[in-house]
């Protein structure tokens, strides 16, 4: 849905540092090197993870108990936690809707479907290269001795994508 924004708003983020952000409410684009605060466990290896997206592809077949052949389907899920986006200029902290339970959600599509799953995960892990798409929703100012945020932007609404 970002691209339609994109195409009928001209809703275009900008690409910044972080340094350069300069107020709540812009889009913008920044580029940097993924930091935990928090991690996710991959469903397939149980590698840590800051976002996964799971795409499951269920063959069609029959089953016998019902008598009825399930169609071939395809379900997307997401999961993540917010991490820090760090680039030679600053910190940033990145939150992430935390989307559904996908190691649950494997472990049950795995006990109806069995091996006629055809899965592909996109995961985005500590220490990734990424751009982060969002909107600057809040910007914490550097120069009070008080501050005690490692970071100073905070960004929603976001789409992450590896270089």
């Amino acid at each position: 849905m970002n691209w339609l924004r994109r195409l009928f708003l001209g809703d275009t983020p900008r690409p910044l540092t972080i340094s350069e952000i300069a107020r709540p409410g812009e889009r913008v684009e920044l580029s940097g090197i993924v930091e935990a605060l928090d991690v996710i466990l991959n469903p397939l290896d149980s590698s840590e993870a800051v976002m996964l997206r799971y795409h499951a592809q269920i063959i069609a077949r029959a089953d016998p108990q019902l008598g009825r052949l399930d169609r071939a389907a395809h379900v997307a899920y997401s999961q993540g936690v917010s991490f820090l986006l760090r680039d030679p200029s600053g910190v940033a902290r990145v939150l992430v809707e935390p989307g559904e339970d996908l190691v649950s959600l494997h472990s049950d599509l795995l006990a109806r479907y069995g091996p006629g799953i055809e899965l592909e995960i996109f995961s985005v892990v500590p220490g990734d290269r990424v751009i982060v798409r969002g909107l600057v929703q809040e910007q914490i100012a550097t120069s009070s001795p008080h501050r005690s945020a490692a970071w100073t932007a905070v960004l929603a609404e976001v789409e992450v994508e590896k270089v």
